[in-house]
C-alpha cells in the first residue's frame, strides 16, 4: 500500500489550465488528435497500442526503451484522465471554430448594434467578428504531455543509444514550444525514469547503467542532472515526512537510501567540486549528515559489487571487462576492489580445502577462472593460497617429521620424502615455500619433543632416562639427512643453514624447563659419583640443543656435583679419617666426577668454614689445641692460608672490634700498654695486620662520630639565647672587649670537641706520615772575605699526612661545613695567644678528619676569611689610617687561610673606598657642612690613596662644591695666602679639578666673598661698630691679596668707603713696614674703587 502511495507523488506535467500564446496550430494535427480520442471506448487505438506494435516491429533491445514503453502507457492513462472530449475537439478544429465564432460575432453585431444606420452596424459587426476570429486563432493550447510522449517515443525506437538532439529539436518545432520548455519536459522525462527505479527497494547495477545511458541519450549536462536530482529530492522529502507520520519509516528509508545511492553514482561523474556541491545540497534537504550518507552509499556500492561478483561466478561468466565496468560505475576504488577480490579468493580457497581436505584439479581450475575474472596476479594468488594452505601443510609436515624415527632405513626415508611431496601437490605449495615450511616444521617437531621430554621427567624417579631423550639427541642428525634427501629443485637454503636454525631453536625454550631437564640429566649421569664418556657427550649435546652457555652449564653441573662432593668430604672430616689413603680417595673422586679446581677449592673451603663455625659456637677465642686441629684439617684439604684467611677474618672481627672499643675507653685514646695486648689477641685470632687495621679504623670512626655528634649538640646549645655574663671572667690580664673585637662570637676553646677530635686522631697515631724532603739553598757571606759568598744546601722534611679514617659520608655536608666554619671562627676569636696558637695548629688536620676535601676547605676559608678580613679592615679604617700592626694582621689572615692575594687586595681597596665614600656621604647628608670635616675627608682620601673621581665616581658638581667650601674657609682663616698658594694646588689635585674650573671657582669665590665682607663692613660702620667693620675689612683683604680686584657692586657711598679706608689706616700696627703699608693701602683703594 505504501508503494502505491509513494507512486502517486511521482512528478508529472499537467495539461489542464495551461494557455500560452504561441504560433498557429496545424489543423491536420488537431484532426489527428481528435480522431485518436474521438471515442473513449476506443482507447485501444491510443499510444499504448501504437507503441506496443512499434516495439514488436523494431525488436527493442534497449532496457531504457522497455521502461519508456511502460512510461508511455502511464502517460496515455494520464492524458485520458486529464483531457475531456471538448478540449481535444477544440484543439483539433480550432480553425473551423474560429470561423464559426467570427460569423456569429458579425451576425450578433448586426442585430445588437444600437444604431439605425446599417452601414455602421455592418462595420461594427465585421470588426467584432474579425477580433473574435483572430483571438481564437492566436490562442495556443499547448500539449506538453504530447511532447513528453514524443520524447519517450524516440527513446523507445532508439536502438544504438545515440543522442536524439535532432529529434528533440523536431519535437520542439512540432509542438511549437520554447527551448526552456522543451528542456523542462526532457528533465521531467528523466525524473519519470528516477521515479520508475524507486518503485522497488532493491538496488540493481543495471539501474545506474540505464540512468547514465539516458543522460547521454537526452544530452543532459552535469548542471541539469544536478538540478533535476535536487528538485526530485525536494518532492521526495515531502513524501518522506508524510511516510514518517504514517509509521512507514522502514520502507521509505530504503527508498531514500536508494535515491541517494543513485544520485551519488550519477553525480560522481561530475568534477570533484561539482559533485560535492550537488550532493551536499541534496543531503541538506533531508537534514542528514553528509559523511554518514556518503558512508551508506559506499557500503551499498561494496555490497552491490559483491553481489555482482557472486552472480558472475554462479553464471560462470568469467569476463574481466564486466568487472571493470561494474567497478567504474559503482565508484569502487583500487583498495576496496583488491580487498573484496582477495576476500572472495580466500573464501574460495577455504571452501575447496574444506570440501576435500586438499585442492583438487577441478578446484584449481575454479581458482584460476576466479583470478582471471578478478584480474588477480599470480603472486597475489600464491600469497593467499599459502596463507590458507601453509598452516595445513606445516601441520601435516610436522607429523611426518615426528614419525621419522632415528636411525631409519633408506626405504623409510624415501617413503617420508614421497609423503612430503604428495602433500606439496595437494596444497599447491611451491618448492621454495616447502623449504621454508620444512624449517618451521623442524621447529614445531623439536618443540614437541622438548615438551615430551619435560613431561616425561616429571613422572620419572631419576633411575632411568626416558626414550624421548634419544629422539631429541638424534633429531638434528635425522632432519639434516632427510633435508638432503628431498633435494627440491627450488631448494634455496643449504644444509648448514638448517643446522644453524635447529641449534637456535633451543634458545627460545622456557628457561625454567631447560634448567629442569639439564638438572635431571646431570643428576642421572652422576648418580654413581662417576661421569661416563657417553653421558658427558650427551651433556654436551644437550648444551648445544638448548643453547646453554658454558657458564650456565658449568653452574648447573657444579650445583649438582658440588653438594655430592661436599657430602663425601664432610663424612671424612667428621669421622676424623685424615690419612693419606683418604686424601688419595678424595683426589680420585674429583677425577671421576670431572670437577673443576674452582669447585673443589670452594667445597673444601666450605668444609673448613663449617668446622670453624662449630668451634666458635663453644668458644670465643681459639685455644692451642683448636689451632692445631684446624691446621691438620687445612693440610688434609690442601688449603693454603690465603684460601681460608678471609674466613678467620670474618669470624674474629666481632671479637677484636669489641676488644678495641674496650681499650679506647671513654676518651677514645688507647694507652700504650694496651697495644701489646691487642697485638697478641690479633695473632691468637689469626687476623692479618690489614684486617686488624680495618677493624681498628672502624672502631675509631665510630668514636669520631660520637665526638662529632657531641660537638654538634654543644654548638646548638651555644647558639641558644643565654644570659649576658662577663666575657672576661676573673682574668685581669684580659682587656675588656677582647675576643669580640672582630664582631664574631668567641667559643670555649678549652672545651672544643673538635679539638678533641684531632687530639684523639693523632694520639692514637692513626695518620700516615708521608713527608717529602725539600732542599733549600742559601748564600752566606764568608767571614773575613768581604764580597765573597758560599752556597749552603740544607734538607728539610715537609710533613704530609694521609688520613685513612674520616667522617666522610656519616653526616650531611651542611652540618660538617658549619662545624668547621665555627672552629675556624674560634681560631681567630680566641682571647689568649696560647689558645689561638693551639687552635691554629690543629686547623690543617681537622678538615681531612671531617671528610672535607681541599676544594671544600678552601671554599670555607675564603668565606670566613672574607668576613674576618672585612670586619677587621672596617675597624682599622675607622681611625683613618692603617698602621703596620694592622697590615701585619691582615697578612696573617691571608696567609693562614691561604686566601688569594688579588682577592685580599680587592677587599682592602674596596674597604678604603667604602670608608672615604661614607665620609663624603656624611658631609652631604649634613644640613650644614663643616669645612673642617671636608678637610678631614680630603686628608683621609689622600692617606688611603683613594681617588674621588676615578674610584668613588663623585660628580664634578660635588667635587667643585667641596673645593669651594675648603677654599673659602682657608682664605678666610688666612691659611691660604700669596705665600701659601701651593695649598690651592694640593686641594685642586685631591678633588681632581682642571685648571679652568679651578680658576673659575677661585675668581667667583674671591669676588663673592669680597663683596660679602664689604657689605658687612659698611653695615657695621653704620651701626658705629668700628671693631666689626675693621674685622670684615681684614677678611676682605685676605681674599684681595690672592686676586686684586675692584668691587663693582654699588654697595655703600663713596664717603662710607673713605671712612672705611681711614678706619683701617688709622688702626694699623706701627710694626708693619712702610712698604707693606703702602701696598695694603693701594690694594684697599683698588678694592673700594677709590681714586
Amino acid at each position: 500500500m505504501a508503494l502505491i502511495k509513494f507512486l502517486n507523488f511521482v512528478p508529472t506535467t499537467t495539461f489542464r489550465n495551461r494557455l500560452v500564446k504561441t504560433k498557429k496550430c496545424n489543423i491536420n494535427e488537431s484532426r489527428v488528435l481528435y480522431s485518436k480520442y474521438k471515442n473513449k471506448n476506443k482507447s485501444t487505438r491510443n499510444f499504448q497500442k501504437f507503441y506496443r506494435n512499434l516495439c514488436a516491429k523494431n525488436a527493442i533491445e534497449s532496457s531504457n526503451g522497455q521502461i519508456a514503453q511502460t512510461l508511455l502507457k502511464e502517460l496515455d492513462s494520464e492524458m485520458t484522465e486529464n483531457n475531456s472530449y471538448l478540449n481535444v475537439l477544440f484543439i483539433s478544429n480550432k480553425k473551423l471554430i474560429s470561423i464559426l465564432v467570427a460569423i456569429s460575432s458579425i451576425i450578433g453585431g448586426w442585430f445588437f448594434t444600437p444604431t439605425k444606420k446599417k452601414i455602421f452596424s455592418i462595420i461594427i459587426s465585421f470588426i467584432i467578428g474579425s477580433v473574435a476570429f483572430f483571438t481564437i486563432r492566436n490562442l495556443n493550447f499547448k500539449n506538453n504531455i504530447g511532447a513528453q510522449g514524443k520524447i519517450l517515443e524516440n527513446i523507445l525506437i532508439n536502438k544504438n543509444n545515440d543522442n536524439i538532439k535532432k529529434e528533440i529539436d523536431d519535437i520542439q518545432r512540432e509542438y511549437d514550444i520554447s527551448q526552456t520548455e522543451i528542456r523542462t519536459e526532457i528533465l521531467n522525462v528523466y525524473k519519470k525514469f528516477i521515479g520508475f527505479y524507486l518503485r522497488e527497494n532493491s538496488i540493481n547495477f543495471s539501474e545506474i547503467k540505464k540512468l547514465l545511458g539516458l543522460k547521454s541519450l537526452l544530452g543532459l549536462t552535469e548542471q541539469e542532472i544536478g538540478q533535476c536530482h535536487y528538485e526530485f529530492a525536494k518532492d521526495l522529502y515531502k513524501k518522506y515526512i508524510i511516510m514518517l507520520e504514517r509509521n512507514e519509516s522502514s520502507e521509505i528509508t530504503s527508498l531514500i537510501n536508494k535515491f541517494f545511492f543513485l544520485s551519488d553514482k550519477i553525480l560522481s561523474k561530475d568534477s570533484q567540486k561539482g559533485y560535492q556541491y550537488e550532493f551536499s545540497r541534496i543531503v541538506k534537504i533531508f537534514l542528514f549528515s553528509q559523511t554518514e550518507m556518503k558512508q551508506i552509499c559506499d557500503d551499498q556500492s561494496v555490497s552491490l559489487y559483491k553481489e555482482n561478483i557472486k552472480t558472475l561466478i554462479n553464471s560462470k561468466k568469467y569476463e574481466n571487462s564486466r568487472i571493470q565496468e561494474i567497478t567504474e560505475a559503482l565508484g569502487i576504488n583500487e583498495n576496496q576492489k583488491n580487498r573484496i577480490d582477495y576476500d572472495f579468493l580466500s573464501a574460495k580457497i577455504q571452501f575447496n580445502i574444506q570440501k576435500e581436505n586438499k585442492i583438487s584439479q577441478e578446484g584449481k581450475i575454479e581458482l584460476e577462472n576466479l583470478c582471471s575474472l578478478l584480474d588477480i596476479s599470480n603472486e597475489v594468488f600464491l600469497e593467499k593460497l599459502i596463507l590458507q594452505t601453509g598452516p595445513l601443510f606445516n601441520k601435516d609436515l610436522t607429523d611426518i617429521l615426528l614419525n621419522y624415527e632415528s636411525k631409519s632405513h633408506e626405504k623409510e626415508t624415501q617413503e617420508t620424502i614421497d609423503a612430503i611431496k604428495n602433500k606439496q601437490i595437494e596444497y599447491l605449495i611451491p618448492g621454495d615455500i616447502v623449504t621454508k615450511e620444512f624449517f618451521l616444521a623442524c621447529d614445531n617437531a623439536n618443540r614437541f619433543l622438548f615438551d615430551k621430554v619435560s613431561n616425561d621427567i616429571k613422572g620419572s624417579k631419576g633411575d632411568d632416562i626416558p626414550t624421548s631423550f634419544d629422539r631429541l639427541f638424534f633429531f638434528k642428525e635425522n632432519m639434516i639427512k632427510l633435508y638432503d634427501s628431498i633435494n627440491l629443485p627450488e631448494q634455496s637454503k643449504k644444509t648448514a643453514e638448517l643446522s644453524a636454525f635447529i641449534d637456535k631453536i633451543g634458545s627460545t625454550y622456557d628457561s625454567k624447563k631447560i634448567i629442569q631437564i639439564y638438572n635431571y640429566f646431570v643428576g642421572f649421569s652422576l648418580k654413581d659419583y662417576y661421569l661416563s664418556e657417553t653421558n658427558g657427550k650427551n651433556l654436551e649435546n644437550l648444551k648445544q640443543i638448548f643453547s646453554i652457555s658454558f657458564q650456565d652449564s658449568e653452574n648447573i653441573y657444579n650445583n649438582i656435583a658440588g653438594p655430592m662432593y661436599l657430602k663425601k668430604v664432610q663424612e671424612l672430616i667428621v669421622s676424623k679419617r685424615l690419612s693419606s689413603a683418604q686424601k688419595e680417595k678424595i683426589k680420585q673422586l674429583e677425577t671421576s666426577m670431572k670437577l673443576t679446581k674452582k669447585l673443589v677449592l670452594n667445597s673444601k673451603i666450605s668444609v673448613y668454614q663449617d668446622t670453624l663455625d662449630k668451634i666458635f659456637e663453644k668458644l670465643t677465642i681459639l685455644s692451642e689445641k683448636d689451632l692445631e686441629e684446624l691446621n691438620k684439617i687445612r693440610q688434609f684439604l690442601n688449603l693454603k692460608w690465603e684460601n681460608i684467611q678471609n674466613i678467620h677474618n670474618t669470624k674474629s672481627e666481632p671479637i677484636f672490634y669489641k676488644s678495641v672499643t674496650e681499650a679506647m675507653g671513654a676518651t677514645g685514646i688507647i694507652p700504650a700498654n694496651y697495644w701489646q695486648g691487642l697485638e697478641k689477641l690479633r695473632k691468637r685470632l689469626q687476623l692479618t695486620e690489614g684486617k686488624a687495621k680495618e677493624i681498628f679504623y672502624k672502631a675509631v670512626r665510630e668514636k669520631l662520630k660520637t665526638i662529632f655528634e657531641k660537638a654538634v649538640v654543644e654548638n646548638k646549645k651555644k647558639n641558644q639565647p643565654q644570659e649576658v655574663k662577663n666575657e672576661n671572667g676573673d682574668d685581669p690580664t684580659i682587656q675588656k672587649g677582647s675576643g669580640t673585637a672582630l664582631g664574631i662570637e668567641a667559643g670555649n676553646a678549652e672545651g672544643n670537641e673538635l679539638f678533641n677530635l684531632v687530639d684523639l686522631y693523632f694520639r692514637n697515631k692513626i695518620f700516615i706520615d708521608k713527608g717529602t724532603s725539600i732542599n733549600e739553598t742559601r748564600k752566606n757571606t764568608m767571614n773575613g772575605l768581604p764580597g765573597r759568598t758560599e752556597i749552603q744546601i740544607s734538607s728539610k722534611s715537609k710533613p704530609e699526612f694521609i688520613y685513612p679514617v674520616s667522617l666522610n659520608g656519616l653526616f650531611d655536608k651542611k652540618t660538617v661545613n658549619n662545624m668547621y666554619k665555627q672552629y675556624l671562627v674560634e681560631c681567630f676569636s680566641a682571647k689568649l695567644q696560647s689558645e689561638k696558637r693551639r687552635l691554629f695548629n690543629n686547623l690543617d688536620k681537622l678538615g681531612p678528619i671531617l671528610g672535607l676535601d681541599e676544594k671544600e676547605i678552601n671554599s670555607i676559608h675564603l668565606n670566613v676569611g672574607m668576613v674576618i678580613f672585612q670586619k677587621f679592615l672596617s675597624q682599622a679604617l675607622s681611625k683613618g689610617y692603617l698602621d703596620k700592626s694592622d697590615t701585619a694582621f691582615l697578612s696573617s689572615i691571608q696567609t693562614t687561610l691561604s686566601m688569594d692575594t688579588n682577592e685580599c687586595n680587592n677587599l682592602l681597596k674596596n674597604g678604603k673606598k667604602s670608608t672615604v665614600n661614607l665620609a663624603v656621604e656624611k658631609i652631604f647628608s649634613s644640613p650644614k657642612i663643616d669645612p673642617l670635616s671636608v678637610t678631614k675627608t680630603r686628608n683621609l682620601a689622600y692617606q688611603l690613596k683613594v681617588n674621588l673621581k676615578n674610584d668613588l665616581k663623585i660628580s664634578l658638581e660635588q667635587r667643585s662644591k667641596l673645593f669651594r667650601i675648603e677654599l673659602d674657609f682657608g682664605i678666610e682663616k688666612g691659611r691660604i695666602t700669596n705665600e701659601s698658594q701651593n695649598i690651592i694646588g694640593e686641594i685642586q689635585k685631591a678633588y681632581v679639578l682642571d685648571d679652568n674650573i679651578t680658576k673659575k671657582i677661585l675668581a667667583d669665590c674671591i669676588t663673592t666673598k669680597s663683596e660679602g665682607h664689604l657689605i658687612n663692613a659698611i653695615a657695621s660702620l653704620r651701626r658705629n661698630s668700628e671693631d666689626e667693620a675693621l674685622t670684615e675689612i681684614k677678611k676682605m683683604l685676605n681674599f684681595g691679596n690672592l686676586l686684586p680686584l675692584t668691587i663693582e657692586a654699588s654697595v655703600g657711598s663713596k664717603k662710607e668707603k673713605n671712612e672705611l679706608f681711614s678706619l683701617y689706616s688709622n688702626n694699623r700696627e706701627d710694626s708693619i713696614n712702610s712698604v707693606s703699608k703702602e701696598k695694603t693701602n693701594r690694594l684697599l683703594k683698588l678694592m673700594l674703587n677709590l681714586d
